[in-house]
């Protein structure tokens, strides 16, 4: 018996040394996103910007006496991709530049006598989608994260705009609209999605009104996108299997506009003028539900274009 009890309390004294030294878990520090926008200052000069996803810490990046707009994240956080008119002659030619996430190391990609906008990084880091607009025409085109070989993807008499790729990489969103006579105008803008050779074209939405400016949710199912089909644009969302669509602004007569959703599909970044006239950001839940604004910025100056970092920082 004693040499039970003796053993008993041996491994009493193992255990309490044990618990003693094993350590009192550090709860993980909250995943901080950035949030890429454009926005206007005092120069009514549009710029790059960057903030946390609380909207704390905002900071100007590209910081140019050019328009700089049209920001987009590369897969691994490093680099933005971004449009500009720096180095034109005129304001309504811009080409797409990246730069570092600090706005370091700025580098021309594109060149030419039209207008490259809308850059969007494929998943895998390796190509840049793009829209090329010139005269009356605009073509969806991919080229190498360096600048180099450009292919086209569209053709036709349509204006093809704001391409997005899915999250495996395999298919592009984009709007396009017709052209019409009468009215010396692109009218009628779709939602369709192709392959990201440019094959197997299909269009999703079929309203008589505008709808624009896709974005694809991480699990790709979904597209939300902007439509004009309630009398103002508001922010829409399409499931991609079905085509049901649901409205998740509710905001008439103003605007929400260019979706973006955040990483794990639970939040989408919008603009909207309901606010301020020239815009603000702001945060939704992907169902349209706890709305919250996150800049505030000079009346009439714009704010707009939100789009998520895909890492922590």
């Amino acid at each position: 018996m004693k040499k039970i009890i003796s053993i008993m309390l041996v491994s009493m004294s193992i255990l309490l040394v044990c618990s003693a030294a094993a350590p009192t878990p550090t709860p993980s520090a909250p995943c901080l996103r950035k949030i890429v926008y454009t926005s206007t200052g005092d120069q009514d000069i549009f710029e790059i910007m960057v903030m946390n996803s609380d909207g704390t810490d905002i900071r100007n990046i590209s910081n140019n006496p050019a328009d700089d707009l049209d920001p987009t994240w590369s897969p691994d956080g490093k680099q933005i991709a971004f449009v500009s008119d720096r180095g034109n002659s005129s304001s309504l030619v811009t080409q797409i530049y990246i730069m570092n996430a600090d706005g370091t190391g700025v580098f021309q990609l594109t060149r030419g006598l039209g207008s490259s906008r809308y850059p969007a990084w494929s998943p895998d880091g390796k190509q840049i989608a793009f829209a090329y607009e010139f005269t009356t025409q605009g073509e969806i085109y991919l080229m190498n994260v360096d600048g180099t070989g450009s292919k086209r993807l569209t053709y036709g008499s349509r204006w093809n705009l704001s391409p997005a790729w899915s999250p495996d990489g395999k298919k592009l969103a984009y709007s396009s609209a017709l052209w019409d006579e009468k009215q010396n105008k692109f009218i009628n803008y779709d939602i369709y999605i192709m392959n990201a050779d440019g094959t197997n074209v299909r269009k999703l939405t079929t309203s008589p009104d505008n709808d624009y400016s896709p974005a694809w949710s991480p699990d790709g199912k979904k597209i939300a996108f902007t439509s004009d089909r309630r009398g103002n644009a508001d922010i829409f969302v399409m499931n991609i299997s079905t085509t049901k669509v649901q409205q998740l602004t509710l905001n008439s007569p103003l605007s929400d506009e260019n979706p973006s959703w955040s990483l794990n599909g639970k939040t989408i970044a919008f603009n909207s003028v309901r606010d301020n006239s020239g815009g603000e950001i702001y945060l939704m839940d992907a169902n349209g539900q706890n709305v919250v604004r996150l800049t505030n910025s000079t009346q009439h100056h714009m704010t707009w274009q939100p789009v998520w970092s895909p890492i922590c920082n």
